[in-house]
């Protein structure tokens, strides 16, 4: 709701209502209710409305549509209104409807078409209508709608509810688009009559036409606002509904496929709020019933600025590419603006909860439209990467599944790719063991590649990282701790060498061993150091893990020694020891 405020600017409030302007525009809304009213009001809305649905719709079910523009990849906020048509249709038995409205040429993006379906289908959203699964309701691209639209303002202007317009369309092009920010000052036009437009239209001269849209007040039930009144608004202009070129405008092209295919239940973003009293005045001059409409909060960047293509990151794509799990994401844009507790929650917006952890399915059976909030939602990142990591583990775990395998196939890729490896280097088996050995420091799939650096990649024992580990233990303890496990290792079985508890267990000997050595041999300060204090259990175990950990990795923090072992093998652990002892030695030299 604060949202809303700061977009369309406050009034005072008046017996309960909140009075929302917009420049010249306002709307009042009766937002003040408490939680449980909101709930048991908009319960009852939508019983009203599932009594009230057409009965060509056959047993009354809900219909819905995610009707995105083809101008680039798909939004977050797109998504999110995609997310929240599937989980109403599903979760009322309902259907929905993908329906490409690309009557705007001028920003029409190629290849679009295909990328927003390929986004919806990564993020499991299946529509039973659309481009590419057709429906009885098609074509469902309204480029290939045209002339129904045509027909229909027509109809319009044969009733006399619209009329030609001659004028030039210069400057109107924001208006004519349904731009709701834009304010232009309504302009004296007497149009002409119909032997006059016919001769105008012989002579080639350029129409559009326009919906004859008094000032009149104007009241909706949303269902997500509320009650919602619209005063009338005198300046505004009669609203296109056939740009000039042909196209219809959102206005007129909207309204007819949402009666066409039956669409029951409309969800849209809060910024077509300041376009509904054109919309319901068209409905009513068709003689048609207005489907429900809940508009939704916009999504909102940190600072307070609105989610946009332009402000980076905003677009289902960018976080595919940055390696997040497509059950994570829709999880994380299931939570924004979104109760699902049902309940107040302590804490702050946006904390990390095991219980947000959610599945599709979770969603699907909670769902209830009284919980989307008024309020707009923050993009808390995050957020998001503790979910990833707890929808990656699920991958992770759930073994001889579609998902796992796909997990596996996506990073067998990206380490081909980072490392040069050729296709049939490296076994299920191996990934897994990658998976094991990374996933807890990892939030996505590409930082588990690029961990799996020291896997594939020999240490470096020039860094200045590596230097000052190996000065701070000194020689001897070094290297006698590196040459008792290479001893140890290479007496063990392949298989043994490739378990990581057997690997623990047998450093827990050299461990042992090492400081026997030290404790009898004196073998420097630092020896005799390590050995004060006997051969207290896990001892011997610690002073043994640096050195290993500096020969292995080159590195101060990473995976255990053990899980490091087992997932390079025996021979290429042996290698890495021995090559670390040489180093050593000519630095000795």
């Amino acid at each position: 709701m604060a949202s809303l405020r700061a977009q369309f600017g406050l009034a005072p409030r008046l017996s309960g209502q909140l009075l929302w302007h917009s420049d010249q525009r306002c709307f009042s809304c009766s937002a003040a209710l408490m939680r449980h009213q909101k709930a048991a009001l908009l319960a009852s809305c939508n019983a009203i409305a599932s009594r009230s649905l057409s009965t060509e719709n056959g047993a009354g079910r809900p219909r819905l549509r995610f009707a995105p523009s083809p101008t680039g990849n798909l939004h977050l906020g797109g998504l999110r209104t995609a997310l929240l048509n599937h989980l109403y249709a599903r979760s009322t038995g309902g259907s929905w409807v993908l329906r490409i409205e690309d009557t705007d040429q001028n920003r029409f993006v190629p290849g679009s078409i295909e990328a927003l379906q390929d986004a919806l289908q990564w993020a499991g959203l299946k529509w039973d209508e659309g481009p590419s699964k057709g429906g009885k309701f098609g074509p469902y691209i309204q480029s290939k709608r045209l002339e129904t639209y045509r027909d229909w303002a027509q109809r319009l202007i044969d009733q006399g509810d619209a009329y030609y317009d001659f004028r030039p369309a210069a400057d109107r092009s924001a208006l004519a688009a349904g731009a709701s920010v834009r304010r232009t000052v309504r302009e004296k036009y007497t149009p002409p009559d119909e032997e006059q437009a016919r001769d105008m239209m012989r002579d080639g001269k350029a129409y559009s036409i326009r919906l004859k849209f008094a000032p009149q007040s104007v009241e909706h039930h949303d269902l997500v606002f509320g009650k919602m009144t619209f005063p009338p608004d005198h300046d505004a202009e009669d609203p296109v509904l056939l740009k000039q070129d042909g196209c219809p405008t959102y206005h007129l092209a909207s309204v007819i496929d949402d009666h066409l295919m039956q669409i029951t239940h409309v969800f849209r973003g809060e910024e077509w709020l300041p376009s509904l009293p054109k919309h319901l005045v068209l409905y009513k001059a068709l003689g048609l019933q207005p489907p429900q409409f809940a508009h939704l909060p916009l999504l909102m960047n940190e600072d307070g600025s609105k989610l946009s293509k332009r402000s980076g990151h905003a677009s289902v794509d960018d976080y595919r590419k940055m390696g997040y799990e497509p059950e994570a994401l829709v999880n994380f844009i299931a939570l924004m603006g979104y109760n699902h507790h049902g309940e107040q929650r302590n804490g702050q917006e946006g904390e990390q909860h095991e219980t947000d952890v959610m599945s599709m399915k979770d969603f699907i059976q909670s769902f209830d439209i009284s919980r989307i909030s008024q309020s707009r939602a923050v993009l808390n990142l995050p957020k998001l990467d503790f979910l990833n990591r707890h929808h990656l583990r699920a991958r992770i775990e759930a073994k001889s599944t579609p998902a796992h395998q796909d997990l596996l196939d996506r990073l067998r890729g990206g380490l081909q790719e980072k490392y040069h490896l050729k296709p049939d280097e490296v076994t299920d088996a191996q990934l897994r063991s990658i998976l094991h050995l990374i996933s807890d420091r990892a939030n996505t799939l590409p930082q588990i590649v690029e961990g799996a650096k020291v896997v594939f990649t020999l240490p470096d024992w020039s860094t200045s990282t590596a230097v000052k580990m190996r000065k701070s233990v000194p020689d001897d303890t070094y290297r006698t701790a590196v040459r008792l496990t290479i001893e140890a290792l290479a007496s063990r079985d392949d298989n043994v060498a490739a378990c990581a508890s057997a690997i623990a267990s047998m450093l827990d000997d050299v461990g042992a061993q090492l400081l026997h050595n030290l404790s009898s041999d004196h073998i420097g300060e630092g020896g005799a150091a390590a050995a004060a204090g006997g051969t207290a259990p896990g001892k011997g175990k610690g002073t043994l893990m640096k050195p290993l950990r500096h020969a292995l990795t080159g590195e101060r923090a990473g995976p255990t020694v053990p899980d490091l072992v087992a997932t390079l093998g025996k021979q290429a652990s042996l290698e890495r020891l021995r090559a670390a002892l040489g180093h050593d030695g000519r630095l000795a030299a």
